[in-house]
């Protein structure tokens, strides 16, 4: 009897051992269902969550294309007008600015290294190894110096020092007075002669440079030199002259009147006296 016993206390034994095996495996198995089912429900709804937000970032996107006050602030005349508001820091490149010009018809800046050493730029021309013109100005331009946005100006200084001379004494120097027929200056054209770049001290138009054009004869009767600024006709400031100078200064080279004209040369004042006969 004790041997019956002790084989089913044996039994009873291997049963429950079995039946926990089991139970653990279960247990294990539930588990792991458990984490592989969070682990697959985060893939899809990240995957879902990752569609929705590229669906509002396209719709955002849709927003702003339609949203007419969008292209308006991105226009090129708002653009343009901060440019124009901010002027940037003056170059230290060895250049000079000689003349400017901006108008419907013509928008050149001259611009060298000296006076003898002048050339017509257009905007977008360069005009030095990474240097090119990227604006015009009333008196000034803006270069673009290896991306970097920088300012040439006039050199205000000595074109004001220069006229006070004028203004205030005898010129320094004074050419000799040249004779010119009063027909043979009728038939002249005085724009194609010379080419006259106005040129600006603080927004105003304070002088006239001279290079010959198409007639060099007559620039040189009239003894100018190329870069030579004309200030000055018969008394009359150039400062003094409307926006449309080019229709004043023909009458007054067209009056039979002896010409007087005071220029800056190399920042010097000279006087030149013309008798028409």
């Amino acid at each position: 009897m004790n041997i019956d016993f002790y084989n089913i206390y044996n039994k009873s034994i291997d049963l429950i051992s079995k039946k926990a095996k089991t139970i653990i495996i279960a247990i294990v198995a539930l588990i792991f269902s458990f984490e592989t089912s969070n682990v697959i429900l985060e893939i899809v709804f990240a995957d879902r969550a990752s569609i929705n937000q590229s669906a509002s970032v396209k719709m955002d996107i849709n927003k702003i294309n339609k949203n007419p006050f969008f292209q308006e602030y991105e226009s090129q005349e708002i653009s343009n007008l901060i440019l124009d508001a901010i002027k940037a820091p003056e170059t230290s490149l060895s250049l000079k600015l000689f003349g400017v010009t901006s108008s419907e018809d013509q928008n050149f800046a001259i611009i060298g290294l000296n006076d003898s050493d002048q050339e017509k730029y257009l905007p977008g021309d360069t005009i030095l190894d990474n240097v090119f013109l990227e604006s015009i100005h009333k008196d000034y331009v803006t270069l673009n110096r290896a991306g970097v946005s920088e300012s040439l100006s006039f050199n205000k200084v000595s074109l004001i020092t220069g006229l006070d001379k004028i203004i205030s004494q005898e010129p320094e120097n004074i050419a000799k007075k040249n004779k010119i027929s009063a027909e043979w200056l009728a038939n002249q054209n005085l724009l194609d002669a010379i080419s006259f770049v106005p040129i600006f001290s603080d927004g105003t138009l304070s002088g006239l440079e001279v290079n010959p054009g198409d007639n060099e004869e007559f620039f040189s009767n009239l003894e100018l030199l190329p870069g030579d600024i004309l200030v000055s006709i018969n008394g009359l400031l150039v400062s003094d002259l409307t926006e449309n100078y080019s229709s004043n200064l023909e009458t007054l080279f067209k009056d039979p009147k002896d010409l007087n004209l005071e220029i800056l040369r190399n920042n010097d004042p000279i006087s030149i006296g013309i008798t028409i006969n």
